[in-house]
């Protein structure tokens, strides 16, 4: 998409233009902030003095859907997630969105052993210490380093990024990973690679939760192979 129909969305839409491609608009006690440049942008809700950042996203990854929704830019998932908790829609969501929203609000959960393999790793990046930087993407720092976490539609892709060099951990087909009985994810890359560097002094990763880190001191889980 072109930044003059994002910029004629956005107004369009209730926020309001701060300067230098900057908008803002308010939502359930946060002020929503839309930084725009020539190829990407950033949303970040601020509460108080914390900042949250919602998403980072490229100029040609978003586009409007049939109820003219602004989608992949991060003001649609995280805003319906607080909608549906009893919040009032945000203003930028379109009528039909809005109703789509409630709709599927209306649906029973369903249980998280249940969901497909990417659905479950989108969620499993998000609760388990991972910043969204984009629709299907998550990073985390470890060391003086960053790991992405890439949810594709059909495969899973874990970089290392350190300065301005990438490291590929692993690729893999989505149907291939798996999630142990410690809630772990198995088969990204995010175990084994981590779990040799634990061995040799580095730091434990945010991911590592306290029951996979049991398991792995008392030798019940085994690291997944590259």
């Amino acid at each position: 998409m072109d930044i003059t129909t994002i910029n004629q969305w956005l107004v369009a839409r209730g926020f309001s233009a701060t300067g230098g491609g900057n908008f803002e608009s308010a939502y359930a006690g946060y002020s929503v902030r839309v930084a725009l440049n020539r190829t990407g942008g950033r949303v970040t809700a601020h509460r108080n003095s914390r900042r949250l950042d919602i998403a980072v996203f490229r100029l040609d990854q978003l586009w409007i859907d049939t109820h003219g929704m602004l989608r992949a830019a991060g003001l649609d998932d995280f805003f319906a997630d607080i909608m549906k908790a009893g919040n009032p829609a945000p203003r930028w969501f379109p009528e039909g969105f809005r109703r789509a929203v409630y709709r599927d609000a209306e649906r029973p959960d369903v249980p998280v052993e249940e969901l497909p393999n990417a659905e479950r790793a989108i969620l499993w990046a998000s609760e388990n210490g991972f910043t969204r930087v984009g629709p299907r993407t998550f990073q985390a720092d470890y060391a003086d380093s960053i790991v992405e976490f890439h949810v594709g539609t059909s495969e899973i892709v874990t970089q290392m990024i350190t300065g301005k060099r990438r490291e590929l951990i692993m690729t893999k087909p989505i149907r291939s990973i798996r999630f142990d009985a410690t809630g772990m994810i198995r088969g990204a890359g995010l175990d084994g690679y981590f779990v040799r560097e634990m061995e040799i002094g580095g730091e434990t990763p945010i991911w590592f939760n306290a029951s996979y880190i049991e398991a792995l001191e008392s030798g019940i889980a085994r690291p997944s192979m590259r």
